[in-house]
Parts: structure tokens; C-alpha cells; sequence
């Protein structure tokens, strides 16, 4: 609901992302450890608070190749 609303990002188990649907951004997370396929999701049509693109900077570099 919050990222429906255009406020900030979630870190969703696979099976949201999969269902996230049209206007919203997807990026697939992975790393060591994890034992669930996680992504962030956001709407397309709102720019992400800094914060929430620090967190998914900070996510990215942690994931695994």
C-alpha cells in the first residue's frame, strides 16, 4: 500500500513481486544467506526518496553475483 502511494520501497518476497503488475519497478535481490527470493518494488511514476534509494543502493551491492 505505501509503495502504491508513492511512498518509498518495500522489500517483498518473490511471490508480491511477481503480482506487482504494471507502474511499478521490480529489482530482484539475492545474496548469501537468503533463503527467499526478495525485490524491492516501487511505483515508476514517483521518484524514491533518498532514503529509499540509499537502502536499495546498499542492497545491490550486497547481493551476490
Amino acid at each position: 500500500g505505501f509503495v502504491r502511494a508513492g511512498l518509498g520501497m518495500a522489500v517483498v518476497p518473490s511471490m508480491v513481486a511477481d503480482r506487482a503488475g504494471p507502474g511499478f519497478r521490480v529489482t530482484p535481490l539475492a545474496g548469501p544467506g537468503l533463503r527467499r527470493t526478495i525485490a524491492l518494488a516501487h511505483r515508476s511514476d514517483v521518484a524514491p526518496p533518498r532514503a529509499a534509494r540509499e537502502l536499495q543502493r546498499v542492497l545491490l551491492e550486497s547481493r551476490s553475483p
